[in-house]
């Protein structure tokens, strides 16, 4: 229970790359704790949920749960030898579309149960994050413009996108002073996306673990979305294809509407060229920007300066290098 290492996201990080190529049953060097072989824990959710799947009250450890559920799954690798179990979940870090309101209660969680882990966070420049997190909004249900979900202000009840939530610094010293800085390890997404093996190399360090046998299929890309101008310019149609949260839970959909949209979204799909799903992506990109502007400046120093990684190489904007 010594050498847990918590996979915390962020959300739109590689997440489930890391846990369909990395994080998986067959590696070397982890184990994931769940009770599949791969994909994200099925333990992590008894942080976030109760067992009839509500929400857990923010005064609820739910540690004899927990660990009960580790106990039993852990017999899937008791047998493991010195590989590193592996508890990954990019809700853990919050979710985006609710400004990441319970990261705090979570890392209580986490810490009760689990206080000598390890933490992995991986953070992901803003502009690049809005527009993927967006995109995987629109994908999920959601209806909302890009404006409209950007400015949506808190109405006192229920939670929506917040940029505190990716004001890297808040997460990144909470979990400093609840584990030690020297078992938080958090990674720039674009390493990952730039250098593979210093990727390896620097999680391998942080772990003390030489990853140098890993292999895994950096090719390979999961939840890849292509149909970024129809995602955009239909989403109006998504309360019939979707019923979540993110369109109030809608009563529109069925499966025969669900099925028949989808089928027509695919059929049109055929004959939309590349450049209008690259024109969308641009042009989105450009609108993030604008309403960005400083806003994540100082909160990117400060990151900087506590993980101790330029993050302006990787085109982050911190307060020495406005444009």
């Amino acid at each position: 229970m010594n050498n847990i290492l918590f996979h915390i996201g962020y959300h739109k990080t590689a997440t489930s790359w890391m846990q369909n190529e990395l994080f998986i049953s067959k590696s070397k060097n982890f184990v994931p704790v769940s009770k599949n072989k791969k994909g994200k824990s099925t333990l992590a959710t008894d942080f976030i949920y109760d067992k009839e799947g509500y929400l857990l009250s923010s005064f609820d450890n739910n540690e004899k749960t927990i660990l009960k559920n580790f106990e039993e799954i852990s017999q899937n690798f008791m047998n493991g030898g010195n590989r590193i179990p592996v508890i990954s979940h990019e809700r853990l870090s919050g979710n985006p579309h609710s400004s990441g309101f319970d990261s705090y209660v979570i890392a209580q969680r986490i810490q009760k149960s689990f206080p000598n882990s390890k933490i992995l966070i991986v953070i992901r420049e803003q502009t690049s994050w809005i527009l993927s997190n967006y995109f995987q909004y629109l994908s999920t249900g959601g209806t909302h413009s890009l404006q409209k979900y950007l400015n949506i202000k808190y109405d006192g009840k229920r939670p929506g996108f917040s940029p505190s939530h990716i004001k890297y610094h808040f997460l990144i010293q909470g979990y400093y002073d609840r584990f030690g800085e020297n078992n938080v390890l958090v990674i720039p997404y674009e390493l990952l996306d730039s250098d593979k093996t210093a990727f390896l190399k620097t999680l391998g360090d942080f772990l003390e673990t030489d990853l140098s046998n890993e292999n895994p299929n950096f090719d390979k890309r999961i939840n890849a979305k292509r149909d970024h101008f129809l995602n955009y310019k239909l989403r109006i149609l998504n309360p019939f294809i979707f019923s979540s949260s993110l369109n109030n839970n809608s009563g529109l959909h069925n499966k025969n509407r669900e099925s028949i949209i989808l089928g027509v979204k695919k059929s049109i799909a055929l004959c939309v060229p590349k450049r209008k799903n690259e024109s969308i992506k641009s042009r989105l990109r450009n609108e993030i920007k604008e309403w960005t502007g400083d806003r994540f400046d100082l909160s990117n120093q400060i990151t900087q300066d506590l993980i101790k990684v330029n993050l302006e190489k990787f085109d982050y904007r911190t307060t020495t290098n406005k444009p």
